[in-house]
């Protein structure tokens, strides 16, 4: 799989994984992780948020759009201390 905002530059960049919003492929450029709270219902707080957090790759087309309105409060992003490589993202990755 090619990623998508690549492919509109000319560019063939492998893709390292979808969109969780419009399931394009994206590259580490174009990519980026976020953490996201899992909840399960909880009976007296109503719903309870668990210690670890799952992962959710998103364009950056999508998580722009999806920031705009604060839709998506991205609490932790997991590239802002590596640096951008298909390599540091896909180490990052295995470590989950």
């Amino acid at each position: 799989m090619k990623c998508l905002d690549c492919g509109r530059k000319g560019n063939a960049t492998e893709a390292i994984g979808i969109c969780h919003h419009c399931s394009a492929g994206v590259c580490d450029t174009h990519g980026t992780l976020v953490s996201d709270p899992v909840t399960v219902p909880a009976v007296v707080m109503g719903r309870r948020v668990l210690p670890q957090r799952a992962r959710l790759l998103f364009c950056n087309h999508c998580l722009a759009a999806l920031r705009q309105h604060g839709v998506l409060e991205v609490k932790e992003d997991w590239r802002a201390d590596e640096p951008a490589s298909g390599t540091a993202m896909a180490e990052r990755q295995k470590q989950f």
